[in-house]
């Protein structure tokens, strides 16, 4: 079983989310539309994957995935940016910071299944 925290600030987005992650009968999905949100999702639950939106009303993806990236128990934990940022320098900063995998917005729903699939897949084997 795989506990995903998807992380945009887009109620069509997230409900998009929703609806294609529980076509996944071995993942649960926690949504938040917040760092802040996100942050407390984290202290409640552990999560085995993020999808994070880059762009958001108070901070970017990249500010959350570097609190992730701060507590030992994420470091390593697999992070998904969903964006419609293609900026080259953008993509260089969340490679510095260990961003797993960049999806393009508008993604389509097997895409972004198989992407996190290999995520998680990648997971199991380096453990």
């Amino acid at each position: 079983m795989a506990h995903l925290l998807a992380v945009d600030d887009a109620d069509v987005i997230r409900n998009m989310l929703k609806i294609t992650f529980k076509t996944q009968p071995d993942w649960t999905v926690d949504l938040a539309s917040s760092m802040s949100e996100a942050l407390e999702h984290t202290r409640r639950t552990h999560y085995d994957l993020f999808v994070v939106d880059y762009l958001m009303p108070e901070n970017t993806g990249l500010e959350l995935v570097r609190h992730l990236r701060e507590q030992a128990e994420y470091e390593h934990t697999p992070i998904l940016m969903l964006t419609a940022e293609t900026d080259p320098c953008i993509k260089e900063q969340a490679k510095s910071l260990h961003v797993s995998a960049w999806v393009i917005k508008p993604f389509q729903p097997l895409t972004l299944i198989d992407a996190v699939k290999r995520l998680l897949t990648q997971t199991v084997d380096n453990n």
